[in-house]
């Protein structure tokens, strides 16, 4: 078995921030849905040491399983000693307001609110869980859509406030 030091996926996430310029004092902002991506990125940023809050968008979608999710983040969150931010939303009434469809709705309602907490000085950065199965599927989606030469290069590691630790893993 292997220590967080030793392990393949925290050396190469490590070495991810350290490419991005993140260093432990870095106040990051992490997107978390309480799936198994955005989970594993929480763990690993918080196991390495970095200074690391927990975001947490309800969308109220999915009936019980939306709130069930929030529990989950909110419960796990608390027992690992990790701070934790949660956003209620009606997304339907903000889709229907907007026009917009859900999931256009759900991420502007998400980005919104995480560049918000880091415009008011509260967080540096915000990490997402994006990793390479989404940078393969994100040229793929390009080609199809006929892009040109930066769409091939599906999404980048960093952007503005944005990093992606998982990106290669």
């Amino acid at each position: 078995m292997h220590d967080k030091w030793t392990s393949p996926l925290f050396a190469a996430v490590r070495t991810n921030l350290l490419r991005l310029g993140v260093d432990p004092e870095t106040r990051i902002l992490a997107g978390v849905s309480g799936g198994v991506d955005s989970m594993t990125m929480l763990f690993i940023l918080h196991h390495l040491g970095y200074r690391v809050t927990a975001a947490h968008v309800n969308f109220n979608l999915r009936g019980a399983e939306s709130t069930n999710d929030a529990l989950f983040v909110r419960k796990w969150c608390m027992d690992k000693g990790i701070p934790h931010l949660e956003l209620q939303e009606d997304t339907l009434t903000y889709a229907e307001k907007n026009k917009l469809n859900i999931q256009e709705a759900a991420r502007e309602i998400r980005y919104q609110w995480w560049e918000h907490l880091v415009h008011a000085g509260q967080f540096d950065i915000i990490a997402t869980a994006h990793h390479l199965d989404d940078t393969i599927e994100t040229v793929f989606l390009n080609l199809l859509r006929g892009t040109g030469l930066k769409g091939l290069l599906g999404i980048p590691p960093k952007r503005e406030m944005y990093i992606r630790p998982l990106l290669d893993c």
